[in-house]
């Protein structure tokens, strides 16, 4: 008996002694240029500190070709420029880059072929053989990440590194069971940053609800009437006083835009601004701006509707803001859309101004080029598509002067970064069901040091603010 017990403890201590660490997580994921590859019945695994996945699924996302050769337990991926071979329990693989040919005439000293260690060879398991991904995605040219919150290995290609990967600043809060995910979004953009970081598709496809400084899918203005149908189509619509009231709010909501009492800039303005603004502004034909146009509005909408203007020839387009690329995800994929704040309160907050503070928005009011000038010197739209930080702060930070329009909206924009901040937190603390959060936000509001302050103002409350991108 005791020659019996001593032989089982032998053979226990021999299994665990051999045996392979092996940690199945079925919550491994592994997301190629934003979109997660199914590996069907096999899931990733931890083997060794390396995440092991089914060969063929790898390499055919990746686009090669697979072969299995059951007498040599080995694999051989090819696309038109690369050849892979790589043997169950070997601990290198062969790496050729030329013209695809007979896998078994390439000569190993060959100039063309190089070979690759590592640390965990490929293996069979439950009848499928398991590969190190970051081996084989870095041996195609692509770059690979892991993402330890999420549990995710990040895989971009070459062709998609080359262009730029707008990542947002991309930070995860963590409340309970709740999660928010911030980014910081530019309100314009330009064709090719779409998709986003693979990293932030991701994140979108765990989000179950996406909140935007206000909810962009609704129109504030709408109240329910075409204003260019013809008077009597409207009265067949509406009686006569359900019509006038619905008037008297639109005109409410967009009587923040226009001077009141049918006063014009020259009557708000000091005589030496509004000749200058006046002389100035005659340059700006090549926008098609003229005086008749524009002499109603107010200080703020002009100059408003002047950076517009400007920043579009910079080569980006508010048609295709990032804001509105994720608004149209969350709409498309039928996920809720919030606001941090209603659009009617951060109409108020930008628009919503003294006249007095206003007029000095348009005191030594430049011209055409010399403004040009200006938007291309501060180098905004190339430090949001470099996704540089350090860059963006001190943009911002040259924005605030002395001028009291300008304290009047360094002021504005901090009680914006308080209501945002708050908001979030309410969402994390009073959200009861487990829940994913995208908050797009600009990324004025997240840059840091004192202009960008919701992130600090959420670890002020508590929270664990965790960057992804750095």
């Amino acid at each position: 008996m005791k020659r019996i017990l001593s032989l089982s403890l032998a053979i226990i201590l021999t299994v665990l002694l051999f045996a392979v660490p092996v940690l199945a997580n079925s919550t491994i994921r592994v997301m190629l240029n934003g979109a997660e590859i199914d590996f069907a019945d096999v899931s990733p695994q931890i083997i060794d500190d390396r995440t092991m996945v089914p060969m063929r699924a790898i390499f055919e996302a990746l686009g090669f070709e697979v072969e299995w050769n059951d007498s040599l337990q080995m694999i051989i991926a090819t696309t038109n420029e690369l050849t892979i071979t790589m043997i169950v329990g070997m601990y290198s693989f062969m790496k050729y880059t030329g013209e695809t040919q007979n896998v078994f005439a390439i000569r190993t000293d060959d100039e063309n072929v190089e070979w690759i260690t590592l640390d965990v060879s490929p293996q069979i398991i439950n009848d499928r053989t398991l590969v190190p991904v970051r081996a084989i995605a870095e041996a195609t040219g692509a770059n690979v990440e892991w993402d330890h919150e999420a549990q995710t290995v990040v895989i971009t290609t070459a062709e998609e590194t080359e262009r730029p990967n707008i990542h947002g600043m991309l930070t995860r809060i963590e409340y309970g069971d709740n999660v928010a995910y911030i980014f910081g979004t530019m309100h314009a953009g330009k064709s090719e940053w779409f998709p986003l970081h693979p990293m932030a598709e991701d994140a979108m496809r765990r989000a179950d609800i996406f909140a935007f400084e206000f909810d962009l899918t609704e129109d504030p203005f709408d109240v329910g009437v075409d204003w260019d149908m013809e008077l009597d189509e409207l009265l067949e619509m509406f009686d006569l006083d359900e019509l006038l009231e619905l008037l008297d709010e639109f005109l409410e909501m967009t009587a923040l835009f226009f001077l009141p009492d049918e006063l014009t800039l020259e009557d708000i303005l000091p005589e030496d601004v509004f000749e200058n603004f006046i002389t100035n502004f005659a340059t700006f034909d090549v926008i098609d701006f003229e005086y008749e146009n524009i002499a109603n509005l107010t200080p703020v909408t002009l100059i408003s509707d002047i950076s517009r203007a400007m920043i579009e020839l910079l080569g980006v387009s508010f048609d295709l803001s990032v804001d509105m690329y994720i608004a149209d995800f969350a709409v498309e994929n039928d996920r809720p859309v919030v606001g941090l704040n209603t659009a009617i309160s951060e109409l108020e907050l930008n628009f919503d101004i003294p006249l007095d503070l206003q007029v000095y928005a348009l005191v030594d009011f430049p011209d055409f080029d010399t403004l040009l000038e200006y938007f291309e010197e501060t180098g905004l739209v190339e430090a949001y598509e470099r996704q540089d930080r350090d860059a963006l702060l001190a943009i911002l930070e040259a924005e605030y002067t002395d001028n009291p329009y300008s304290q009047h909206m360094h002021h504005i924009f901090h009680k914006r970064c308080r209501i945002f901040a708050e908001e979030i937190a309410r969402l994390l603390r009073e959200t009861q069901e487990p829940t994913t959060f995208f908050v797009a936000i600009g990324a004025a509001h997240i840059v840091g040091g004192n202009q960008g302050q919701v992130l600090y103002i959420l670890e002020d409350m508590g929270f664990d603010v965790v960057s992804m991108w750095e």
